[in-house]
């Protein structure tokens, strides 16, 4: 394990200046050097900058790796004994790509090329073809992804799985939502120190915002440009941090389901979401009004508390939502002990029969997330009652936190239920937290992400809940406890990641949100860029496992 000081270097490149962006880049190697850097990071295409006349030009200003560029870096890694990254335009066997340069004090150590193409990016630029390398050093396991590799959530992941405790994001981003969301995101999600070297200024039309971060591996922001400053900044990393954060009860990375997400690795072709997006609809068929619905049994009084969740849930109903969701384990108390989790399961049945009557009445369902007695066990499972009065979907939650890990026994699958107006997929609690989960419901089709939930820290609702939205282009409606760390403030989020509607913090507040599943479907964020068919399922293998790559292998 090490531990170094980083320097994230937030500039600009001038289009077509190779020798000039050259220069100003020995400049702050030298000075990052003379201040201690071990480890300089630069952002994206900063050769020869990145908006081109045409794709000839683009030709003429790349350059090869190794060659010149590279090998001018190696003199001053050399002599100062360190480490640079630095995004580049990369010209191999006729083709251009958006490439990543790791050079050390040896020289060139490898190379990245971007996989996730985005906006005009094809009209330069080929397809990466070196997959996700994960480079061993002195001074950690490095990492490289560009600028549109953060909005899918598979490349950082497929490098953590490679393994990866140095995540360096080069890019030159042209949305705040790279800064405010997939950075912050991939970082948390991943266990990882990460470095995103940004840009910022004007090319062509296009503004880089800058927000440079550098972010440890419990999520902690150790550094954060400005919007338009230029300069260094400056943390102290070390990666056994890496290790100390996998090793907690609840992370996220050591309590990963490999075994669960094998759609993951599938071609576009073959996924329930390709027949989705592929249906004509008329869009006033596939709109349906929401409810967030906050009830909580916080006294321990569950008759009491049983009564008012049928109450309002009743209200909401009578008010046209057709779908109404429930907190995560609304009727028992917080943390449910062994014990606690049995007598729960024992009022389960009078729950559900309980919602049995506004269902019918309104025609709706009720998503009601409570403890399951079966298979000789306890189940944490949320439940959905429809207009029948039965029970039509049970999910059993897949990952369990440390508290469930005590009384509950973990699903193995997930569930997306087919309603006449769309396609409700159900995920509960601190699930939030891992992307393959959302990931793996909008490959099986959803449209909504019921997530009945109890946050225990700010970064559930106001970062995960968010990106899970962004990500995957998906309405999320998501209820919570009243009496969890983060209490209340029920929510409903749009596919463009935007909060569409918010509850207050009381017993009887719940917020509606008119849901035209439409945007659904529709994944493309640019003409072109398509969330789900621009992956690459091909390179996932260590995402899903050992067992889904012999599958598929033997398919």
């Amino acid at each position: 394990m090490a531990k170094f000081k980083v320097a994230a270097v937030q500039t600009y490149s001038e289009v077509y200046e190779s020798e000039k962006n050259l220069a100003s880049m020995c400049r702050s190697i030298e000075e990052a050097a003379r201040n201690g850097a071990r480890l300089i990071v630069f952002p994206e295409c900063m050769n020869a900058g990145y908006v081109w006349k045409d794709p000839e030009s683009a030709v003429k200003a790349a350059d090869p790796i190794p060659g010149r560029f590279t090998e001018e870096i190696g003199k001053l890694t050399k002599k100062y004994n360190v480490f640079v990254a630095t995004g580049m335009s990369e010209r191999h066997n006729g083709k251009v790509f958006n490439a990543g340069a790791l050079v050390g004090p040896q020289g060139l150590i490898g190379k990245y090329e971007k996989n996730f193409l985005f906006d005009f990016d094809p009209y330069f630029f080929a397809l990466g073809e070196t997959g996700y390398p994960v480079y061993k050093t002195e001074i950690g396991n490095i990492g490289m992804f560009i600028c549109a590799d953060a909005r899918i959530p598979e490349g950082a992941r497929a490098l953590t799985m490679n393994g990866a405790n140095i995540l360096l994001h080069l890019t030159n981003s042209t949305t705040h939502e790279q800064h405010l969301s997939h950075v912050p995101t991939r970082g948390n999600e991943n266990e990882v120190w990460m470095i995103s070297a940004d840009k910022a200024g004007r090319e062509e039309g296009l503004t880089y915002p800058g927000h440079t971060l550098i972010i440890a591996p419990d999520g902690t922001v150790k550094a954060e440009g400005g919007q338009f400053d230029h300069g260094i900044l400056y943390a102290d990393i070390d990666t056994a941090e890496v290790d100390r954060v996998r090793a907690t009860e609840d992370s996220i990375i050591s309590t990963r389901r490999p075994d669960t997400y094998g759609i993951l690795g599938e071609p576009y072709e073959s996924l329930p979401l390709a027949r989705v997006t592929a249906k004509a609809v008329v869009p006033s068929e596939v709109a349906v009004l929401v409810a967030a619905v906050q009830v909580t049994n916080t006294d321990g009084n569950f008759a009491a508390a049983l009564e008012r969740a049928v109450q309002v849930g009743y209200e909401a109903g009578k008010e046209n939502s057709r779908i109404v969701v429930f907190p995560e384990l609304f009727l028992g108390t917080a943390n449910l002990s062994p014990a606690q989790a049995r007598e729960l399961a024992g009022h389960t049945p009078e729950i559900l029969k309980a919602f049995a009557a506004p269902a019918k009445a309104w025609g709706a369902w009720y998503v009601l997330d409570s403890v399951e007695q079966a298979d000789g066990g306890l189940y944490h499972t949320t439940f959905v009652v429809g207009p029948s009065g039965e029970v039509v979907e049970r999910y059993r939650k897949v990952h369990l936190n440390a508290a469930e890990r005590k009384w509950a026994k973990a699903g193995s699958s997930y569930c997306v239920l087919n309603l006449p107006f769309g396609n409700l997929g159900l995920m509960t609690g601190h699930e939030v937290r891992y992307c393959e989960v959302a990931r793996v419901l909008t490959c099986m089709g959803a449209d909504i992400i019921a997530v009945p939930s109890a946050w225990e820290a700010e970064r559930d609702a106001n970062l995960f809940l968010r990106e899970r939205a962004l990500e995957n282009k998906i309405f999320v409606v998501a209820s919570n406890r009243l009496d969890s760390k983060v209490g209340g403030e029920s929510r409903i989020l749009l596919p463009s990641g935007a909060l569409q509607h918010k509850s207050e913090c009381g017993q009887f507040d719940y917020t509606f949100g008119y849901l035209n599943l439409v945007w659904a479907r529709d994944k493309q964020i640019r003409p072109g860029t398509e969330l789900f068919k621009n992956r690459r399922p091909e390179l996932y293998d260590t995402i899903i496992g050992a067992d889904h790559k012999a599958q598929r292998q033997r398919a």
